[in-house]
């Protein structure tokens, strides 16, 4: 596992259909593997797309649509199942709330926990 310190999260990378549906195999979310040219157009026209890596190796990925102003839908949560106690979600969170407007509301998928849902408006 890498530490907090070994987290990078990036705004808008340039990450691929083929990474993406890695992760996706990682974090064992089958309901959402597509075929790459699916996954590739999702990539293009999400308005915000964070993507954490520990090591170089692509661990989380959050895809919102938003006006930056206003609200910011999360889309998705992704993360590695081998990273799902590392602090992913919240680094991924954090900077959202960095790259919003401070009245923008974030506006979260039903299924997260509720502490959650109060960090990431705070």
């Amino acid at each position: 596992m890498a530490s907090k310190e070994h987290l990078r999260v990036y705004v808008n990378p340039a990450l691929s259909a083929q990474e993406l549906i890695g992760l996706l195999r990682r974090a064992r979310d089958s309901r959402r593997e597509r075929q790459a040219g699916y996954v590739q157009r999702v990539i293009e026209n999400t308005s915000l797309l964070l993507a954490a890596y520990a090591d170089g190796r692509l661990v989380g990925v959050l895809r919102a649509l938003s006006d930056f102003s206003v609200c910011c839908y999360i889309a998705d949560v992704i993360v590695d199942r081998n990273f799902s106690r590392e602090g992913v979600l919240s680094a991924l969170l954090a900077e959202v709330r960095h790259d919003l407007d401070d009245e923008c509301e974030i506006i979260l998928p039903a299924g997260l926990q509720p502490e959650i849902a109060v960090a990431a408006n705070t």
